[in-house]
């Protein structure tokens, strides 16, 4: 066995170095590399009697195996580093998923124990997020702190993405292209994959992640399929290599003044024709729009000309409506609340398939006017979505129903309108026009959280059940029964005997 062995000292660590005098045959720097993270340091050798004298005197421990030149070297880590800080804003679907956090945090303390640097991961439902101001002094180092911002943008002049990709990893299963933050054009460095999609941005000490965090699939991807650690991956070696930023012509003269003002007037022409392409989108948006208010406005028309002329019916006949309304069973409770009807439902079972799901209870408003909403009381889905055709941000899309809607609350049918809904959230389910499948929601009769626990509980308690105390009654009539108790809980148990 050779009397000459060699460990790896981070750059973070370097100061340790200065023991190493008079112990050690010899340091030079290199690039440890551990799972793809690269990690600028120092590469020291020296027998194995003096290294492990001067790991002693260091207080550090022997780490992990990696790669330094081709060679396997063993890198020298600190256990005293503190854990990597995660933190996440309420609004953030991140802060209510502890197991994810937890996932992300283990990738980030492992990195943190191998570079010697303390991480930090925000994960805020803020737009923009400043970069951490740094501290002025050159290159990394014992204490340095390194920022990751996830799926926020720096300030500045941000883009905002459209795609469905990074790092060959798809956001949505149904192929669907999402919207999430972008770079702020002009600062720092961009760092693309090998589809050269702009996958983070590092400014100084801070690396922003441009990958959605909106959906449990994309977090899942984040947390659990290594698409974070890949993005770190990518964004670190970026940072400890230094690249910088080609496009940055630094003007100094004349001569630079009319290079930039040359490029920008062979840019002007391609700029405004963009420009105007997404006024006229604008326009044609407005159109829409105006044609849509133009069409509301006739119907208001309508909708008083019809009161006024008293087809709306008398109160007797609204009342009526309103009591058969009310003898729906999955209807709990009508009201009359600032101005407007609004009744509450009964646990809403629908049906799809042969296979009946739970949607919870909902609650509506009818406004005199004709508009109707709709949200859920207490949503059953794990993502707390309200119904199928309604979005996560809470609008309803009442589909091939929308215009009876509207006919029934021009007319003054306003408990025939809010039947129309019941049967709309019982049977109005659309694959294919769903927001969200209707096979993510709970089985109806299903047990809840508590019951499930319960059973499980039992289910892998080793304990045999207590043995029941018996004693003998004489029932009605004179029949011998056998009343059972438990020797722990008061319920009772009769079996008649033979």
């Amino acid at each position: 066995m050779s009397c000459v062995d060699q460990l790896f000292v981070p750059n973070a660590d370097r100061k340790i170095l200065c023991r190493a005098n008079g112990r050690v045959l010899s340091k030079q720097p290199g690039v440890f590399e551990f799972d793809g993270f690269k990690v600028p340091g120092f590469l020291i050798k020296g027998s194995k009697r003096r290294l492990a004298e001067f790991v002693r005197r260091t207080k550090m421990q022997v780490g992990p195996e990696g790669m330094v030149a081709g060679k396997p070297v063993k890198v020298l880590v600190d256990e005293t580093m503190p854990s990597a800080m995660v933190t996440t804003s309420p609004g953030h679907m991140l802060h209510d998923e502890q197991s994810l956090v937890n996932s992300l945090q283990d990738t980030l303390c492992v990195l943190s124990r191998i570079t010697g640097v303390e991480f930090e991961l925000i994960a805020s439902d803020c737009l923009l997020v400043p970069p951490r101001v740094a501290t002025g002094r050159g290159g990394y180092r014992k204490g340095y702190q390194f920022r990751i911002v996830l799926n926020a943008s720096p300030p500045g002049a941000y883009r905002n993405f459209t795609g469905k990709t990074a790092c060959g990893y798809d956001f949505e299963d149904d192929e669907a292209e999402m919207r999430f933050a972008g770079p702020a054009l002009g600062r720092g460095v961009l760092v693309k994959d090998q589809d050269e999609v702009t996958v983070a941005q590092i400014i100084g000490e801070t690396a922003y992640l441009f990958v959605p965090s909106t959906t449990m699939h994309a977090l899942s991807l984040l947390a659990k399929r290594g698409l974070f650690k890949k993005l770190l991956r990518l964004a670190w070696n970026s940072h400890v290599a230094g690249v910088q930023d080609t496009a940055i012509t630094p003007i100094k003269n004349q001569a630079g003044y009319h290079r930039a003002l040359g490029e920008l007037d062979l840019e002007y022409p391609g700029l405004f024709a963009v420009k105007l392409k997404e006024v006229d989108a604008e326009l044609d948006q407005l159109r829409l729009k105006m044609t849509s208010l133009l069409e509301h406005k006739k119907a208001l028309r309508v909708q008083f000309a019809a009161f006024v002329s008293g087809h709306f019916g008398t109160k007797e006949e609204r009342f009526e409506s309103w009591k058969e309304f009310r003898k729906n069973r999955a209807v709990k409770r009508i009201e009359w609340r600032t101005g407007a009807f609004q009744f509450y439902t009964r646990n809403i079972i629908c049906e799809y398939d042969g296979v009946r799901y739970d949607f919870g209870t909902f609650g509506a408003r009818l406004e005199s006017l004709g508009r109707i909403s709709v949200w859920s009381e207490s949503p059953t889905h794990p993502m707390q979505i309200a119904h199928p055709h309604i979005s996560k941000e809470g609008s309803v899309c009442f589909g091939n129903i929308d215009f009876e809607l509207r006919e029934l609350m021009a007319e003054g049918r306003m408990a025939d309108a809010a039947a129309l809904v019941v049967r709309w959230l019982e049977e109005g389910y659309d694959p294919a026009l769903a927001d969200t499948k209707i096979e993510t929601w709970p089985l109806a009769g299903a047990p809840d959280e508590r019951q499930r626990r319960q059973l499980l509980a039992s289910a892998q308690d080793p304990r045999p059940s207590p043995a029941p105390t018996h004693r003998r009654v004489r029932g009605r009539g004179g029949r011998k029964h056998d009343r059972v108790r438990a020797r722990k809980g008061g319920s009772e148990e009769h079996r008649v005997l033979g």
